[in-house]
């Protein structure tokens, strides 16, 4: 007798189940927060016309009353020469003269009579500005031009001391630290051009001690004694 064939098992795919693996917990993770949520920023699409329209305009009204005095703008001369004229004709045109009878002491009984040159801060030239502050409430002129031959330099613009301009064509002019102006009327706030004079530092603090007179010395005589000369102008 022949051995009865045996009947092949058929293999049958079985589903793969997959092994769990052991991670060991941390100690830390009490601590480890869930990490933000990274979105990326959607564009928005807009299906309006890019085109926009202008919106009006609202005009600002301001609730400052009008300044009654409006000064004119100042215009620099095209020279030097020219810009000394017009501030001397701007200086006669609104400053206050104040008439003085100085008494000296070798004419007794003949003073000198002075007339200065006076600034109202009310009412200034043109050109003029006053640098008068809190803390310095004394008044301090100063003069504003535009130099016609430094043009071409970036520091063209100047405001030097007021009673300074009628020097402007004097090469010594822009050396102030060297070349001072005395006031041979010993009023620093005359503005009379026949009273000033440059002189240096030294000479010009040497000329509130001098007596004057025929015992002035000077190349430019004082018209009246100094302050500190003793005679105190009796």
């Amino acid at each position: 007798m022949s051995p009865t064939p045996t009947k092949k098992k058929k293999k049958t795919r079985g589903v793969r189940i997959p092994i769990p693996t052991y991670v060991e917990p941390s100690p830390f993770l009490d601590d480890v927060k869930d990490p933000p949520k990274m979105t990326l920023a959607k564009t928005k699409t807009s299906s309006k016309p890019t085109s926009k329209k202008a919106k009006p305009t609202k005009t600002k009204t301001s609730t400052k009353k009008p300044s009654t005095k409006t000064r004119p703008r100042q215009k620099t001369p095209p020279t030097r020469g020219e810009i000394v004229a017009h501030y001397k004709k701007s200086v006669l045109d609104v400053c206050v003269k104040v008439r003085k009878e100085v008494p000296v002491w070798w004419s007794p009984g003949k003073p000198k009579v002075l007339t200065c040159y006076h600034i109202d801060p009310n009412n200034m030239p043109i050109g003029f500005t006053d640098s008068a502050s809190a803390s310095s409430p004394k008044t301090n002129f100063q003069y504003n031009y535009k130099d016609p031959i430094l043009k071409k330099t970036k520091s063209r613009s100047y405001r030097p001391k007021s009673y300074r301009m009628p020097f402007l064509q004097d090469p010594r002019f822009y050396d102030a630290k060297r070349w001072t102006v005395s006031h041979a009327c010993h009023d620093n706030a005359c503005h009379n051009w026949d009273h000033v004079h440059l002189a240096s530092l030294a000479v010009n603090k040497g000329l509130n001690g001098c007596p004057g007179g025929p015992h002035c010395h000077h190349k430019i005589r004082c018209i009246i004694p100094g302050p500190y000369s003793g005679h105190n102008n009796n």
